[in-house]
């Protein structure tokens, strides 16, 4: 029923939905919303018209289901594997999520969202984007056929305000001897390589070596 009502309140305003500001946007969502329950005879309670409407307007001026992921400061990572298998990294461990697409053209839908909104395309001829958003996230996508069982989504979210060498001090990451040597090697213009693999602090670090 989700998917059925959802499409139809989309089809109906495609037309103008996009010269609508987010206030209008709402409302007019939820007008629609409302003449497609009447028209279609589906009855739903209150809570779930609420929620209707919470769900088109994430579709419309967000990322769909992901807005609560990437809204959640704990999460540094959110992995899509396909439109319903959704993992986080939250405080530094992986997790699976109850988070869902409705279905994969949902999906598809909202990568294109992302990947549009920087200036990018992902199809057949270009299977593949990696890219930065305007919050400095870092997004990888990737599609059939180069992704042989599915749509992949990858986005790496950074901290707004960046670790310190105080923190990885206090975090048992560095030391104080460790810093009083980095800030040399930073101050003296030497070299500094810094590799690892994903998520195991190489931004982190960075931030800290900049800072020096």
């Amino acid at each position: 029923m989700k998917r059925k009502v959802r499409t139809l309140v989309l089809e109906e305003m495609a037309d103008r939905i996009k010269m609508l500001d987010a206030e209008e946007r709402e409302t007019e969502l939820r007008e629609a919303l409302d003449r497609i329950l009447q028209r279609e005879d589906i009855s739903v309670t209150p809570i779930e018209r609420r929620r209707f409407v919470a769900e088109m307007v994430s579709d419309t001026l967000g990322y769909g289901p992901l807005d609560p992921l990437l809204a959640e400061e704990s999460i540094t990572e959110v992995m899509c594997n396909a439109y319903d298998d959704i993992w986080v990294e939250r405080d530094g461990r992986i997790e699976r999520t109850d988070t869902k697409f409705i279905d994969d053209a949902q999906y598809r839908q909202v990568i294109d969202k992302i990947v549009s909104s920087v200036g990018r395309r992902v199809d057949e001829s270009s299977p593949m984007v990696d890219a930065r958003l305007p919050d400095g996230s870092r997004v990888n996508a990737i599609i059939p056929p180069l992704a042989i069982n599915g749509s992949v989504l990858t986005i790496r979210k950074f901290a707004k305000d960046p670790f310190t060498a105080k923190d990885l001090i206090n975090f048992g990451t560095w030391t104080m001897d460790l810093v009083t040597v980095m800030e040399a090697a930073v101050r003296g213009k030497l070299n500094v390589l810094v590799s690892g693999g994903t998520g195991t602090g190489k931004t982190t670090n960075l931030n800290v070596l900049s800072s020096f």
